[in-house]
């Protein structure tokens, strides 16, 4: 009910955090949010390979505020982004991660 009347989720770290995938982040791809994160661990290959998603330099708070000020000029692409985080929130679903695991370990016994 929240994460509809919202447009972006905010992945916020400090520089040295040793998160890589927060599981906040699946949450708001299943929502269909834009993402911004501090984080430039796999989550920012995902988000930038997706166009759903900025990276914003961890501590400066001048660095997010330039991009909230980019999501707020184009509202056009704030909504393209959204529907890519959503389709990219598909790849993660609980039953679409089982059924890699299950081909993965199918195709183990078989070898």
């Amino acid at each position: 009910t929240i994460y509809a009347q919202c447009d972006v989720g905010l992945c916020s770290y400090a520089p040295e955090s040793t998160v890589s995938m927060p599981v906040k982040l699946y949450d708001y791809l299943a929502a269909g949010l834009y993402v911004y994160s501090s984080l430039e661990t796999e989550i920012a290959d995902h988000l930038h390979a997706n166009q759903c998603g900025e990276i914003y330099r961890a501590g400066s708070a001048q660095s997010l505020f330039a991009l909230i000020e980019k999501t707020l000029s184009d509202r056009v692409a704030l909504a393209e982004g959204k529907k890519r985080a959503a389709m990219l929130g598909l790849a993660f679903d609980s039953v679409a991660q089982h059924d890699k695991m299950a081909a993965f370990l199918l195709d183990l016994c078989e070898k």
